[in-house]
């Protein structure tokens, strides 16, 4: 708020930007997920949520995630908290989704 009223540039917030999914798109990536993590697997669960994704499992809750942007084959979206998701394919064209850092492969489709 200070830096509004005094007009600090180098600390604005930034305002983000992002784009609605048609429905095609919010089917093409919604489903189950796994996570591996040594002998565990932990599944997440993306879902439609109006224009956007929902997110949802044991090591991430329900988190809604924004489109921002596509770049090749890499769809990259935002949550309002600021963690990223990217979204790519596998070699036989399952989507893949990396968030926080975590790779989570589709477990179904849809």
């Amino acid at each position: 708020a200070a830096a509004a009223v005094y007009q600090w540039p180098s600390l604005q917030l930034e305002e983000k930007s992002w784009i609605a999914l048609t429905e095609a798109e919010q089917q093409r990536y919604a489903g189950s997920y796994d996570l591996a993590e040594g002998e565990e697997s932990f599944k997440h669960v993306v879902k439609p949520h109006n224009q956007c994704l929902a997110v949802s499992g044991p090591l991430f809750p329900e988190t809604v995630f924004y489109f921002e942007k596509q770049e090749a084959d890499v769809s990259y979206f935002v949550a309002p908290s600021g963690t990223r998701l990217s979204c790519s394919a596998d070699a036989e064209g399952l989507p893949v989704l990396v968030i926080a850092g975590y790779r989570l492969d589709q477990s179904d489709c849809g």
